[in-house]
């Protein structure tokens, strides 16, 4: 599947909606109002990931497509 979604706002909800789309193969875009936030919502995604592949419900690879890092704004 190459269908692309944008997701705005990496918090609370935002990474946990992000994360949910990756892993059902969609190409994500997350968005934010300026780059640390989206930096944070980068990193709580990964975050979530690795704790994914450190419980074995997925692999290194699956999780290394995290999130397509986009501009802000």
């Amino acid at each position: 599947m190459n269908t692309k979604v944008v997701v705005g706002g990496g918090g609370l909800m935002g990474f946990g909606i992000a994360t949910t789309l990756i892993i059902s193969k969609y190409l994500v875009t997350l968005k934010e109002v300026n780059k640390k936030f989206l930096t944070a919502g980068i990193e709580r995604t990964k975050a979530n990931f690795q704790s994914r592949v450190k419980k074995g419900n997925k692999t290194l690879k699956e999780s290394l497509r995290i999130v397509q890092q986009s501009p802000y704004g």
